[in-house]
């Protein structure tokens, strides 16, 4: 369904529940169900959606990207976000969940603050809807 839509090169082998299940419960995040059915189809993708790049990042890229922040910036001042895909470059789209609903963003990567992101859906169908309809 998402390559014949969106352009999107489907090539890495599919998750496992239990490395979606453990990531959700690292970070204390709830993934919407239709990005947890695209992980175990294909653990991350990368194409075109609309006139947008999208590079959308396996369970490790994920958590890699986020040890990394914790060295950079240190535990205190991350912000409530789990960055999971990009459009290769500065953009970076993120998962940030308020009263047990998760909702998708993206925000600038070289800052990372909340208070300039953009919301992009509560699904990732939403998402891709979102980037595939804006420049």
């Amino acid at each position: 369904m998402y390559k014949n839509l969106y352009k999107i090169d489907l090539k890495y082998e599919p998750a496992t529940l239990e490395e979606i299940e453990r990531i959700q419960k690292e970070f204390n995040m709830i993934f919407p169900e239709d990005y947890k059915g695209f992980l175990l189809y294909s653990n991350g993708a990368d194409g075109e959606v609309g006139n947008n790049q999208l590079v959308v990042w396996d369970i490790q890229q994920i958590i890699d990207f986020f040890n990394e922040l914790l060295k950079y910036m240190g535990e205190g001042d991350i912000p409530d976000i789990l960055i999971f895909a990009s459009d290769g470059a500065t953009q970076g789209y993120g998962f940030i969940g308020e009263n047990g609903k998760t909702s998708i963003i993206s925000v600038d990567l070289d800052a990372i603050d909340i208070d300039y992101s953009e919301f992009c859906g509560n699904t990732f169908e939403e998402f891709l809807k979102h980037l595939s309809e804006n420049n």
